[in-house]
């Protein structure tokens, strides 16, 4: 019992520091690299629980750097660059979604600009068929978004099934979370 509410209340405070984080951080001014390094990512299932919807949130500035690092891009891609398939094939990359053993791939529904972090929306690219849907017993995510290039960064993850809620903080030394129905 007592490692149970020890458990509940360190994904409490990671979850309370998600949120300050992203709010801190657009305070201040825009140049001025951030302390905490953090990427929130909320897997549910909205309507009628048989398709994987993902929340991304995440600084703007680290998906920027990271990906001009990796794709050895000589200008620093603006928000535009990831308006399409940029976003898509980078996520797509460096998180990713497992029913079973079955990858979902996902593209992004919608984009938004919250301060110096981005909100965004993915959807699965293809509907997960019913034989699956309605039958996986555990869901996997693994996700290595940043962390080789920002050794600090903390992935965050929540997922939601039903009444049952589980979080996760991802990091370099652990990449994968699992999640059982």
């Amino acid at each position: 019992m007592q490692k149970m509410i020890s458990s509940n209340l360190v994904n409490i405070c990671l979850i309370m520091l998600s949120f300050f984080a992203f709010n801190a951080a657009s305070d201040d001014a825009h140049n001025i690299p951030h302390t905490i390094y953090v990427s929130v990512t909320s897997v549910y299932f909205p309507n009628d629980g048989t398709q994987p919807e993902l929340k991304i949130r995440l600084f703007f500035d680290d998906l920027q750097r990271c990906v001009k690092e990796e794709w050895a891009l000589k200008e620093i891609p603006d928000l535009g660059f990831f308006a399409g398939e940029n976003m898509d094939r980078y996520l797509n990359k460096h998180l990713k979604i497992s029913l079973d053993t079955t990858v979902i791939a996902y593209k992004m529904e919608s984009l938004e600009e919250d301060g110096e972090a981005i909100s965004i929306h993915m959807i699965p690219s293809v509907l997960v068929p019913d034989s699956l849907a309605k039958v996986w017993k555990k869901m996997t995510v693994q996700t290595d978004l940043f962390v080789n290039q920002i050794e600090q960064q903390q992935n965050l993850v929540r997922v939601r099934y039903e009444s049952k809620r589980e979080f996760f903080n991802l990091d370099q030394n652990r990449l994968t979370a699992v999640f059982s129905r």
